[in-house]
């Protein structure tokens, strides 16, 4: 297996490619391009070398000994972070995200404003509170930048759907899964 997404977006900024432009050089959506530089679609041979071309690289079939010889070290590999557990979290969602509403929700400003339920609903930028209560979105957005809470757009794969999930910048937060970070990161 190859490493896609990362490979990706190296050759991508090293070509000096947005992700928009490059979407429209090879006729794709650029969520097609998100998900495969946040590793969360692999994209075929075909197409994979293809994004390369236009960056400037090629895919290359080697000989196994002309390769060097690595040996990965799985001490040395950074273990996925464990999930907090501070707050309760009884309907079982994301556990990140569950942090990230109940840190908000400690602000004084926050808790006057929005219960739980609500308050992740309008971060997430569920399409119901979208559409019935945008003003309600707005604020909940307004809170989480005052509080240092980042939303990042991301494709889930078990769900088939864009979805937006939560990250906390403060001092005190929890660590992330990396693809939730590149998708922080990798935003245009």
């Amino acid at each position: 297996m190859f490493r896609s997404a990362n490979e990706l977006a190296k050759a991508r900024k090293q070509a000096n490619l947005s992700m928009r432009r490059l979407a429209a050089l090879v006729h794709k959506p650029v969520s097609t391009i998100a998900r495969i530089e946040s590793g969360s679609s692999s994209p075929s041979v075909d197409l994979f070398n293809e994004l390369l071309w236009v960056c400037g690289r090629t895919l290359a079939v080697v000989e196994r000994n002309q390769l060097p010889r690595h040996q990965p070290n799985r001490s040395t590999e950074t273990p996925m972070p464990e999930a907090p557990t501070t707050y309760p979290n009884p309907r079982g969602d994301d556990p990140w995200d569950n942090d990230a509403v109940h840190y908000l929700l400690e602000k004084a400003d926050v808790a006057a404003s929005f219960r739980r339920g609500p308050l992740a609903e309008c971060l997430r930028r569920q399409p119901n509170r979208l559409e019935k209560q945008p003003h309600r979105v707005a604020e909940a957005e307004e809170f989480a930048r005052r509080h240092g809470v980042r939303q990042a757009p991301m494709y889930d794969r078990r769900i088939g759907k864009d979805i937006v999930r939560l990250i906390r910048t403060d001092a005190d937060a929890p660590q992330y899964p990396p693809e939730r970070v590149t998708a922080l990161d990798g935003r245009e």
